[in-house]
């Protein structure tokens, strides 16, 4: 069953949505793979802009604990898969824990004006280290606090301390992210995506953050069509033929 569903709206914009709202986008070890590999085909793609939305009552309700992705870091844009081009999130409802870390790594969230967000991990024992990278983005003392006590943030709170771009009635949601992601759709994508670049270079990360983009630069060349080329060779005891893919 497909949990990832893929719509072009034009020949810029592309709209991924997490199609799981009867386990309220639980992330399991199938959406990670689907959401990772989503990332990667538009990253390929000639599509300039990525709006993010997720279907149903709310966003994402964080890990799904039958089936917990351990991987998860994988799927996350910046860290195991490398975007340049730009990514809005559109969040609505219940956005916790791994679904809060995703929209954070993302480059602009559009919040529905009854979007929680909450990072429930001290509370159930379990803390990926990601998720520490919001002191760098808001205000440390208000990231502490959020992450250490698991108290939800409703959405204009999350716009005052920066953590989200703009707060919508839910009924706008969608049109205000589209409309965001074709005015950057015009825009000069070589510009974007140095503006991408160069800011990341200026904000502080996570030492998990930090890790998971070198261990992702790592498997992408063990994935890659040179890896198996520089395999065959050295078995075929003749010179590679690499090709950059």
């Amino acid at each position: 069953m497909t949990m990832i569903s893929v719509r072009d709206l034009d020949s810029a914009v592309r709209v991924l949505t997490l199609d799981r709202a009867n386990k309220r986008n639980a992330f399991n070890r199938e959406i990670v793979d689907e959401l990772r590999q989503a990332l990667l085909d538009f990253q390929a793609s000639a599509q300039r802009v990525l709006v993010l939305r997720a279907d149903g009552d709310h966003f994402c309700a964080g890990a799904d604990l039958a089936d917990p992705p351990l991987d998860f870091a994988k799927c996350l844009p910046g860290m195991g898969v490398h975007v340049t081009k730009p990514i809005i999130s559109a969040t609505q409802g219940w956005t916790i824990g791994l679904g809060f870390t995703l929209t954070m790594l993302t480059d602009m969230v559009i919040a529905a004006d009854d979007t929680r967000f909450s990072f429930p991990e001290a509370r159930v024992g379990v803390f990926g280290g990601v998720g520490a990278a919001l002191a760098g983005r808001i205000p440390q003392k208000v990231a502490i606090e959020f992450l250490m006590l698991g108290e939800p943030m409703h959405a204009r709170r999350a716009y005052e301390v920066g953590m989200v771009n703009r707060v919508v009635p839910r009924t706008e949601l969608d049109a205000t992210a589209l409309e965001i992601a074709t005015a950057l759709s015009g825009m000069a994508p070589k510009v974007l995506a140095a503006i991408k670049r160069w800011t990341a270079q200026v904000t502080p990360k996570a030492p998990a953050e930090v890790f998971a983009v070198e261990a992702g630069l790592v498997a992408e060349m063990a994935a890659s069509d040179d890896f198996r080329e520089g395999m065959a060779s050295f078995r075929e005891k003749r010179a590679p033929r690499f090709t950059g893919r």
